[in-house]
């Protein structure tokens, strides 16, 4: 079959050859830009400088090439572990006792490392805007801001996200207490930290997850409050909420394609690159 020059196209075939371009670059930006997995990966929140709670039995858990066998070492305890088949893990470590620093290995073909890891108690501190209220913000923070440097005291913020169900990952990193890390992270959740420091002498891990307004059942699943009647119509809630959540993002994404569409054929008209 001998191709039509571009100069013979009817003016009716032009808007759908224009689309199958579209299209066809599409794809290959898409698999472009696709990530490869290559190799082990571990959720964010196990990064340089984390707290794992002491006294009880560690979860390491991420992601390998399917069937991978995978090796966990912490503190001079190894564990092992075969990757299911869709890559996920799970290794147990023993229970530890506080301290540190250690050096966590994740070895499956190739070898992650996360160093300045303690070993310690770690505190969730979930709440609404009075938890959000930053150090910088108190009324003490041209003290506390200053003197906060302890490499003991560790402190994680969680990020807000809108979900329906639990995640695989979010964007949260361990950070040791100081200047820059304390003056951002709630004023509640570090003074507490502090005290624990004070008063336990061994590594304190402090995670803030909080957004103004937000209701205690953002942090429950329907299974938790199926058998309180107090919560009985959290699940119904809970159900409209992804459903809503779902129109949003079906919106959103028809709208952006609608825009992206028009500056891809803009810039096919003029042999320009896709917009990213």
């Amino acid at each position: 079959m001998t191709p039509c020059p571009v100069s013979d196209r009817s003016a009716s075939a032009a808007p759908a050859i224009r689309m199958l371009r579209v299209a066809a670059l599409l794809v290959g930006s898409l698999a472009a830009a696709a990530p490869l997995e290559a190799g082990v990966r571990l959720p964010q929140v196990f990064s340089d400088h984390m707290v794992l709670q002491r006294g009880r039995p560690i979860p390491i858990w991420g992601w390998a090439a399917p069937d991978a066998d995978v090796s966990v070492s912490l503190a001079g305890q190894t564990g092992t572990a075969k990757a299911d088949a869709a890559g996920r893990f799970r290794v147990d470590l023993p229970a530890l006792e506080a301290g540190g620093p250690h050096e966590l290995v994740v070895s499956a073909g190739d070898t992650l490392k996360r160093t300045d890891v303690m070993i310690g108690d770690v505190w969730l501190c979930i709440g609404q805007s009075n938890m959000q209220w930053k150090l910088s913000q108190a009324a003490t923070a041209g003290r506390d801001v200053p003197g906060s440097a302890d490499d003991r005291l560790r402190l994680c913020m969680v990020p807000t996200i809108v979900a329906t169900a639990p995640q695989d990952d979010v964007a949260a990193v361990w950070g040791v207490s100081g200047p820059g890390s304390a003056a951002g992270f709630s004023a509640v959740a570090w003074h507490f930290g502090r005290e624990l420091r004070s008063r336990l002498d061994v590594p304190v891990g402090v995670m803030q997850i909080a957004a103004g307004a937000i209701p205690i059942e953002s942090f429950l699943s329907p299974e938790g409050c199926a058998d309180e009647p107090s919560q009985a119509s959290f699940p119904r809630i809970a159900a409209q909420v992804r459903t809503d959540l779902r129109r949003i993002r079906e919106r959103a994404l028809e709208e952006a394609v609608s825009a992206w569409r028009v500056q891809a054929l803009d810039a096919i008209e003029d042999d320009r690159p896709l917009p990213g």
